[in-house]
């Protein structure tokens, strides 16, 4: 039975969180209206930042810490 690549997974998650942060940042910025909106657009790039970053981060720290350790 072949092993599972569990690193590989952890980098694929990580990467598809930091592009929904990015993708979902834009759709926020095209719709986003000035005179609707009470809340700078940088509270929303904030949101989406604790929202996607730290999961994405912490799967690249796992990541790397099981290839490390699959050595």
């Amino acid at each position: 039975m072949k092993k599972m690549n569990w690193h590989r997974l952890l980098y694929i998650a990580g990467f598809l969180l930091a592009a929904g942060f990015v993708i979902l940042t834009g759709v926020d910025f095209l719709q986003y209206d000035e005179l609707a909106y009470s809340a700078p657009f940088s509270a929303f790039v904030l949101v989406r930042a604790v929202e996607f970053l730290p999961l994405a981060a912490l799967a690249f720290i796992l990541a790397a810490i099981l290839k490390k350790r699959n050595r």
